[in-house]
């Protein structure tokens, strides 16, 4: 059984920490509250007897976007998820843009899909064409995320870390405060000047875990250039199901390729 832990969120900022992301996202995590200061024994407490695993079944929300000097990247999940001992089902949307200039020539492309996993194949469509890649192809043209699980707190709860915890009727909210800037200037080195901060949250209701999520704000400069970075990652309990699409037996066998 799997037990989401905020390393999955420090693995997505290390791999997109250049990146950026636009203002419009859903809201899954309600991370709003009357915050006040705790230590890391407060939030112990208040997790104490905590179910610290999401449901089965989550909706995912994640959002990657670099706008910088002649560069644009947009990457966007949207949608639900099930991870259970027979393997991964998800539905959602995918956005994609790019663009970049080299010397006078500026090249962009844009793509929107809707997407399909069972434990077979994954399944996409682009408004024109529908297409299958069996889920073990290498060819598939997305990584699904990967899930390392572990304790939900570690990291929240050192001692040293910018903790806030929110208390109202059975819920209680947690956030952690970062800043990232030297981590980024020595990852990156010498020539780089970084003002990045980041927070993580925890939700949970009624003893159990119901939310979790990673927001990063700031920018990177190198060599007079910027790059203004917004990060939105959130997943969610949900009881809804998933429904497969209607039209699966349209969908064509072969690899594919986004943006291509």
């Amino acid at each position: 059984m799997k037990k989401i832990s905020l390393a999955i969120f420090a693995a997505v900022l290390a791999a997109g920490i250049i990146l950026a992301c636009t203002a419009c996202s859903p809201n899954y995590v309600n991370t709003s509250g009357n915050y006040r200061a705790a230590t890391a024994e407060e939030v112990a407490a208040a997790t104490e007897n905590v179910d610290m695993e999401l449901s089965d079944t989550f909706r995912m929300y994640y959002l990657i976007d670099i706008e910088g000097d002649g560069v644009k990247l947009l990457i966007e999940y949207d949608g639900m998820m099930r991870i259970s001992d027979s393997g991964i089902t998800a539905k959602l949307s995918l956005d994609l843009e790019m663009s970049g200039s080299v010397g006078s020539t500026t090249s962009s492309t844009s793509s929107d899909y809707d997407v399909y996993i069972d434990n077979e194949y994954v399944y996409m469509s682009d408004g024109k064409s529908k297409v299958k890649t069996p889920i073990d192809s290498q060819n598939v043209g997305i990584e699904l995320p990967s899930f390392e699980f572990g304790n939900i707190l570690d990291g929240i709860s050192d001692p040293g870390n910018d903790c806030e915890i929110a208390e109202f009727g059975n819920t209680v909210k947690i956030r952690m405060k970062a800043d990232l800037s030297d981590i980024i200037d020595t990852a990156f080195g010498i020539g780089i000047g970084s003002d990045i901060s980041a927070e993580f949250y925890v939700i949970t209701e009624s003893g159990k875990l119901t939310g979790i999520a990673a927001k990063c704000d700031g920018k990177i400069e190198a060599e007079e250039e910027r790059t203004d970075i917004k990060v939105d990652i959130q997943l969610a309990s949900t009881d809804e199901e998933i429904e497969p699409p209607s039209d699966l037996d349209e969908y064509e066998a072969k690899s594919v390729s986004i943006g291509a």
